[in-house]
């Protein structure tokens, strides 16, 4: 393949412009007078969202370099996203701050692993410092100040999250569905999750969540392994006859088996999705028993083939929703008196067991047996509405989570700031960084300023005013409000993120950054035109 060489200034200029055009595009959403995006869809009707991570996703641009730097910023912001369930906004931000302080050394003659160094040092001083901040949720209030913030300030969403965290307690599970009226209601229901998700990224359905969502599938649990198409001939037939969605869980799924199986969805044949079941050895066992039980299915295995597959021996529930990590099943149409069965048999090797690691694993699964998910509706006049509603909920689902794992600071950037005031008092920085450690802590302050921006204030007044109060007081959470235009103490007044959020954000954005800054050549390939290529 021929490819164009760029180097130097040429290229890191069109680096930059990519960077500049993702993140000018994200950053105006940040915060509670922040804007809304029109995304375009063709053939579809337009979005109107302010969620950071569906902005960035629908970015992609024609020129090769700047597509490229804008992919690698939006990867960050992803990654935030995904491990924090928020943060894309604040991940986008920083990393254009930092890339560009980065930018600016280089230019000054410094060396571009030097700043990497020292960049990655401050971040990590940085995300020690916010650690230190960080309180634990302790009641329904917590929750809701949480929820509220990563709503837009919509109490009466903030309340319905609320109370379906307090309905399903701190290790429940909520999720999100569209209503079919104009009222955002909750909903209890059975539901079971474990941690394996899809095992190829070929089954996600929904590319903005990165998620496989089927709508009452066929689920399959075997305990076998699969690397041919023959035993599973007649459960293809059935749901490519009916219509149905297909969920296989078994041990693995390889071969001629697992391709065309991707085939089929790939080309739009068959909706289905492959995951593993939890655990290892006996249990893993044990748990398939469970997972067809509150299905309604029966565990196929090497002596009950699915050659002899009938229709009642699968499993069914309302909906399923796969990620990368996770499974879960919602509405489950579950035999009840297997269910019972099961629970008893839990409850007996409980009684037994004398070794601490295995009756963990056997409470995990006693609890998962008995679950229940919260479901949220979401409801709204038009589907615009609906959708932009959604992507807060969906935004807001994922920081409550964050916050009641890993606890929660003060929020609208001041913790960050707080973390940057800490950072320059101490001696922590190296003392040959000539100025490069300042640079950076300097960049960390951009989230801040930007939700001062999108209020039309001047930041720098702000800031300012914001240090002088921390400056004279013990308790270093008097920040601004930019709801109510006055400074309060952010975290009497309910304004606070998750910790993970931050942490993730900062991490992420360094990384991202700093692995620009060292790029002193592009290869660009020569524009061709792509057959399309079938597996």
């Amino acid at each position: 393949m021929k490819r164009y060489v760029v180097i130097d200034d040429k290229m890191r200029n069109q680096i930059l412009k990519g960077v500049d055009s993702l993140c000018d595009a994200v950053k105006i959403t940040m915060g509670p007078s922040g804007q809304n995006v029109l995304i375009d869809i063709p053939g579809r009707n337009p979005i109107i969202t302010k969620d950071g991570v569906t902005v960035a996703k629908s970015i992609d641009l024609i020129d090769p370099i700047p597509g490229m730097g804008a992919r690698v910023i939006r990867q960050a912001a992803e990654m935030t996203a995904e491990e924090a369930g928020d943060g894309t906004t604040t991940s986008a931000v920083l990393s254009q701050a930092i890339f560009k302080s980065g930018l600016k050394l280089i230019s000054a003659g410094y060396q571009q692993q030097d700043i990497k160094r020292i960049f990655e040092k401050a971040s990590s001083d940085v995300i020690s410092n916010l650690e230190s901040f960080a309180r634990e949720i302790k009641n329904k209030e917590d929750l809701y100040n949480i929820a509220k913030i990563s709503v837009n300030g919509e109490e009466n969403l903030a309340r319905k999250i609320t109370d379906a965290f307090e309905a399903v307690g701190n290790d429940g599970v909520v999720t999100v569905e569209e209503a079919k009226g104009t009222q955002t209601t909750v909903s209890i229901k059975e539901g079971y999750q474990f941690n394996r998700g899809f095992i190829s990224p070929y089954f996600v359905n929904e590319e903005k969540t990165s998620k496989c969502v089927m709508e009452d599938p066929l689920i399959i649990t075997a305990f076998k392994k699969f690397d041919t198409i023959q035993d599973l001939v007649k459960v293809l037939e059935y749901c490519l006859a009916e219509n149905k969605p297909l969920l296989l869980i078994c041990e693995e799924a390889d071969g001629d088996a697992m391709k065309t199986l991707i085939v089929n969805k790939v080309r739009g044949n068959l909706k289905v999705c492959v995951v593993k079941p939890p655990y290892v050895g006996m249990q893993k066992f044990e748990a398939l028993k469970d997972i067809a039980a509150i299905t309604g299915g029966k565990l196929f295995d090497n002596n009950t083939p699915l050659k002899d597959f009938v229709v009642e021996d699968a499993g069914t529930c309302e909906r399923v929703e796969i990620t990368k990590n996770s499974c879960l099943l919602v509405g489950n149409k579950q035999n009840e008196e297997e269910v019972l069965e099961r629970i008893d048999s839990i409850k007996h090797d409980i009684s037994v067991s004398n070794e601490e690691k295995e009756i963990h694993v056997l409470k995990e699964r006693l609890t998962k047996i008995r679950g229940k998910i919260a479901v949220l509706n979401i409801g709204g006049s038009t589907e615009v509405e609906i959708r932009e509603k959604r992507d807060r909920v969906d935004d807001a689902l994922c920081a409550t989570s964050s916050a009641v794992k890993s606890g929660y600071v003060a929020g609208g950037g001041l913790a960050l700031v707080n973390s940057v005031i800490l950072a320059n008092k101490t001696n922590s920085k190296d003392a040959s960084s000539n100025g490069i450690y300042e640079i950076f802590l300097e960049a960390c302050l951009e989230p801040f300023k930007q939700i001062i921006r999108n209020t039309g204030k001047s930041p720098e007044h702000i800031l300012e005013k914001v240090k002088e109060l921390n400056l004279n007081s013990e308790i270093r959470n008097i920040g601004y409000n930019s709801m109510l235009d006055q400074f309060d103490d952010l975290l009497d007044t309910g304004v606070i993120d998750p910790l993970l959020v931050t942490t993730c954000a900062v991490k992420n954005a360094t990384s991202a950054a700093c692995m620009l800054l060292t790029v002193g050549c592009v290869l660009v390939s020569e524009k061709q035109e792509i057959e399309d290529i079938y597996i």
